[in-house]
């Protein structure tokens, strides 16, 4: 598929869905599991190796949306849909998180661009 400027209703319909989805899972599978890890290790020292495992969990929004939306913007929205979605449901990071999201993920999201 190209990438297009033209957004069909399937489309957006599956970006929301992608982004609710997985501001869920971050919301109440990765961080709580990331939170009872980082405790259980934090005294071994190793608490930023548990950070970097968990990372890739908290970037799936993105490359889900641009495999299967090849639209112009479609990780762009679907992780900042996510973000919001766990923001709404009482993140840890609260407020903080659609903007922590954005900035740091900017360059990422290059990578995810359709061809």
């Amino acid at each position: 598929m190209t990438r297009s400027g033209h957004w069909h209703i399937q489309q957006i319909i599956l970006v929301t869905l992608i982004g609710i989805v997985c501001g869920v899972v971050y919301q109440y599978g990765v961080n709580s599991l990331y939170n009872v890890c980082k405790v259980l290790v934090g005294p071994t020292g190793l608490s930023p190796f548990v950070d970097n495992v968990f990372a890739g969990l908290w970037f799936i929004a993105a490359p889900l949306s641009i495999y299967f939306v090849p639209a112009i913007g479609s990780a762009t929205i679907g992780e900042t849909l996510a973000a919001l979605v766990e923001m709404f449901l009482g993140g840890q990071w609260g407020g903080v998180n659609p903007c922590l999201w954005h900035c740091s993920r900017c360059r990422k999201r290059v990578w995810f661009l359709p061809q």
